[in-house]
Formats: C-alpha cells, sequence, structure tokens
C-alpha cells in the first residue's frame, strides 16, 4: 500500500518535471519584461475575445490573438479598423495603419504555432478604447 502511494506520487513529480521542461522548451520567451510567459499563456487560454490586452510596456501596447491558419492577419486588421485606423499595406510581419494622417506600424511575432503577438505602439489613450468581446 505504502508503495503503491509512493509510486503515484513519484510518477506525479515526474509528470510535473516532464511538464515544466516541454513548457520552457517549447514555448519561447516573453516579449515583455513584466508579463511572464505563464501570464501570457493563462490569457490566452482563458479568454472568449478576439484579441486580448496583455500589457503595456515603454511605449508599446501587448495583445495575444489565436493563428487560426494564418487568420490573425485579418483579426489585426479588424482590430484597428474597430479604432479608426485605415491598413494600408503589410511589409513583412508589420502592418501598417493610418489615422489622421498618422502612420503606425503595427508588428506581429508568432509566439507558439497557435498565437501571435501584436506589438502596437501607444500614441494615445482614446485611441485604444477596448471594445466589448474584440479585447
Amino acid at each position: 500500500m505504502k508503495s503503491k502511494l509512493m509510486m503515484i506520487i513519484a510518477s506525479f513529480g515526474l509528470l510535473l518535471v516532464i511538464s515544466y521542461i516541454i513548457f520552457v522548451i517549447f514555448v519561447p520567451g516573453s516579449p515583455m519584461k513584466t508579463v511572464s510567459n505563464a501570464e501570457i499563456l493563462t490569457k490566452a487560454l482563458f479568454t472568449d475575445k478576439v484579441v486580448t490586452h496583455l500589457g503595456n510596456e515603454g511605449e508599446y501596447r501587448y495583445y495575444i490573438t489565436k493563428t487560426d491558419n494564418g487568420a490573425f492577419k485579418q483579426k489585426a486588421i479588424n482590430f484597428m479598423k474597430q479604432r479608426k485606423f485605415s491598413y494600408l499595406t503589410q511589409e513583412g510581419a508589420g502592418l501598417f495603419f493610418e489615422k489622421k494622417g498618422k502612420k503606425i506600424i503595427l508588428t506581429t511575432q508568432m509566439w507558439t504555432r497557435k498565437y501571435v503577438i501584436l506589438k502596437i505602439p501607444i500614441q494615445s489613450e482614446d485611441e485604444y478604447t477596448c471594445i466589448p468581446s474584440f479585447c
């Protein structure tokens, strides 16, 4: 009985160690210094929003969205259009937008194969007012 319990505890411990190693190896580092991988993953997994705000750091706001087989680009464009930005073009990982004569570049970074991080320069608070169910 005691050996069975020890075997279960050892198996559970081994499972935790393996899970941690996989998490460290297969989840890239956080693009932000103030938000950990665990926080990003938690927000990504437990949200019902299309685009989820991760936080602000320096002159940027960070968001995460699912890749959905490449549909993240359209999600980013819709996200910005909701804030009255006009989509201009894409160059590499940068999506170019314009609003009232000011151009900004939203950069995308594949965080995992299922999630993309959106990095948007902060222009002013009112430009990024959260729209219900979208962020």
